[in-house]
């Protein structure tokens, strides 16, 4: 059963963490080749599995198995994607051009799981999981849990933002405003408070998904026709190269 350690420090520990795995997509998103070009790398599977709280209290994002760039434009192989329906962007499921902004989403559901403790978009298949993502409600985190501060229910709504021009444009801005609270709220919050927060969990459990009940999502069913369960269900788009300005990766 998951441990209940919500206390005065969890919403601020929450945020610095996150922060400090956006500056670490931010490092991913500036990658650049020998010739001083942004290679446009996306990491595309940021998940509560692939984020790790380390024994010093550092975050840490593994699995770089599906990371794209238009300078290497691989295509993920069919399935490999499956159980990460939960965390893509409603622009990626649909096909349409996306860039960076995507890992910004998926950073976002991985950060209102963590405040709340409950899964956001998870359906009872993977169409209806699909479907809540593209259109249910998402409400704002502190109406499962009425202590978390409004200004950390913005930055998590901001980044949520079906319309990507309407979501953080970087990491880095994500970042910034989620130090600013942090600032705010508890200046000098460290990584000692990391393990301190983490001491209440379960020996082995150094993940965000330790937070996470496993249970499908609470949300009310999106106002979308359930697909047929008889159809194929969802496939990974194709690769859709960023637009290019003056030759090079926008």
């Amino acid at each position: 059963e998951r441990p209940d350690v919500h206390n005065a420090f969890d919403d601020e520990v929450i945020a610095q963490l996150i922060s400090e795995l956006c500056r670490g997509l931010q490092a991913l998103h500036d990658l650049q080749d020998e010739d001083g070009r942004k290679l446009g790398a996306v990491h595309r599977d940021v998940t509560p599995q692939n984020v790790i709280v380390t024994s010093d209290g550092k975050i840490k994002l593994v699995d770089f198995g599906i990371v794209f760039s238009p300078a290497s434009p691989q295509r993920t192989a069919t399935g490999m994607v499956k159980g990460k329906l939960a965390y893509l962007s409603p622009e990626y499921l649909m096909g349409k051009i996306w860039d960076h902004r995507i890992d910004v989403w998926s950073v976002g559901v991985v950060l209102w799981e963590m405040l709340t403790g409950r899964r956001l978009f998870k359906g009872e298949t993977p169409s209806a999981t699909v479907s809540a993502v593209l259109a249910a409600q998402i409400p704002s985190p502190s109406t499962l849990r009425s202590t978390i501060p409004a200004a950390l229910c913005r930055i998590t709504a901001r980044a949520l933002a079906r319309n990507p021009h309407d979501r953080y444009d970087s990491m880095r801005t994500f970042a910034s405003e989620l130090e600013a609270f942090v600032e705010q709220t508890s200046p000098g919050l460290g990584s000692l408070d990391a393990l301190d927060w983490l001491s209440g969990f379960p020996l082995g459990t150094g993940s965000a998904v330790m937070r996470i009940d496993r249970s499908p999502s609470p949300l009310p069913a999106p106002i979308v026709e359930e697909l047929d369960e008889d159809e194929p269900t969802w496939q990974e788009p194709e690769v859709v190269p960023l637009p290019l300005v003056g030759g090079r990766p926008k």
